[in-house]
């Protein structure tokens, strides 16, 4: 029988393997990583070299390949992100957070250069986080709603 370099052999490795915590709930690539956060891939990419995003490399057969633990990444998140920068509304679920200036275009029907002139002219309830160069922005649709709703002359 053959063991690893700890004396396992295949099937006491692939026993401890799955004792690992959070192992089960891993993003096996850029993209994965990237849906996960629903950003693009290059965004993460950036966050890895620029933020430490905790991502890992290995090697399988001749190819490279990357992945990362959705419960550290979590924990990334929690870290990068003060506890006073985001409002926290009671139940908002994931999908009530809109994560892009696209995104809040879309949830309006309007193209992004709009809403972007709405948030300067005219109060719109967006929020940034702030990273080393640049920030990101984000909203709550429930936010975006009353404030239509205040504003009815943006409809047109």
């Amino acid at each position: 029988m053959h063991s690893d370099k700890r004396g396992y052999s295949a099937i006491e490795s692939a026993t401890v393997l799955t004792q690992i915590p959070g192992l089960n709930d891993r993003a096996a690539s850029w993209k994965e990583i990237a849906a996960y956060f629903k950003r693009d891939v290059r965004t993460v990419q950036l966050w890895e070299k620029q933020e430490a995003l905790p991502v890992y490399r290995g090697r399988c057969d001749r190819k490279f390949t990357v992945y990362a633990f959705k419960s550290q990444l979590d924990e990334w998140r929690r870290r990068r992100m003060p506890s006073h920068a985001a409002p926290a509304l009671p139940n908002a679920s994931p999908a009530e957070r809109l994560e892009s200036w696209k995104e809040i275009a879309a949830h309006f029907n309007r193209d992004v250069r709009t809403v972007q002139l709405w948030e300067k002219n005219g109060a719109l309830p967006v929020y940034r986080q702030h990273h080393n160069r640049q920030s990101s922005v984000y909203a709550f649709k429930s936010q975006l709603d009353a404030w239509l709703r205040r504003a009815p002359a943006r409809r047109s």
